[in-house]
């Protein structure tokens, strides 16, 4: 048993530590050279204390030795987190949720994901509602329903678009794309041997909604991601600052 912890410590680790900040992009906006995971188009995005300009992105920081439960509204993190020793049946929370600065232009908001469905091939269990604690009791795959897929093909990975504009005179918070990792109680030793690192990487596109709907917008965002280039050609950028 020690060997399967050992191993399934870094391996568990590393692939979820990928999932809010892996495959980075940079992307110049007009008022910063930051390189960031996120995009921006149109005009009246605007900058925070931070640097943040427009849409941004960050999730639950772990604090201490213990992997954090439950998601936090105080301690985030917008450069990943490492979660040491998962068994069977554990959940950590994880949520990556994005921002857009406030006082910016009513925008819709898409993110793409890939590689959930590669981590759940592996017996792990992504979840946007509470996970209950029980080892024996596994929860079904899903995304936060304020976010509705909007490209084609099956499964997790894909393009989300938020089911409401943010900014303007709406609220600028977001709901996260999901909020906890589970991995599945029926993962035994054999399994452990076959698991191999998976990497799961989000990135967004904040799309100015004035003059433009839910389609053309969607448009906009995929032709900035296409231009962007593959999620994975751009693991080695990381953070949004």
């Amino acid at each position: 048993m020690k060997k399967n912890k050992i191993m399934l410590s870094v391996v568990s680790g590393l692939l979820v530590a990928a999932v809010a900040v892996g495959g980075t992009l940079a992307y110049l906006s007009d008022k910063t050279d930051t390189v960031t995971n996120t995009f921006n188009v149109g005009t009246g995005y605007e900058e925070d204390e931070k640097g943040h300009v427009g849409l941004w992105l960050d999730e639950t920081d772990k604090t201490g030795e213990e992997n954090p439960l439950m998601p936090s509204e105080t301690d985030r993190t917008e450069t990943g987190v490492t979660y040491d020793d998962m068994y069977p049946g554990d959940v950590v929370a994880k949520d990556p949720t994005f921002h857009l600065t406030d006082g910016s232009i009513e925008s819709y908001v898409f993110a793409e994901v890939k590689g959930l469905d590669a981590l759940i091939e592996k017996g792990y269990f992504v979840s946007a509602s509470y996970i209950p604690m029980d080892p024996t009791s596994d929860p079904e795959n899903d995304i936060n329903r304020n976010w509705v897929k909007v490209s084609e093909g099956n499964g997790l990975d894909g393009i989300y678009r938020y089911t409401t504009t943010v900014g303007g005179d709406k609220s600028d918070e977001m709901e996260p794309l999901f909020s906890f990792v589970r991995l599945g109680s029926g993962v035994d030793n054999e399994e452990f041997d076959d698991i191999t690192l998976t990497k799961v990487y989000v990135r967004g596109v904040a799309v100015q909604a004035d003059n433009t709907n839910e389609a053309s917008a969607y448009a906009a965002a995929q032709e900035v991601l296409t231009a962007a280039g593959s999620i994975e050609d751009s693991a080695s950028s990381v953070g949004n600052n």
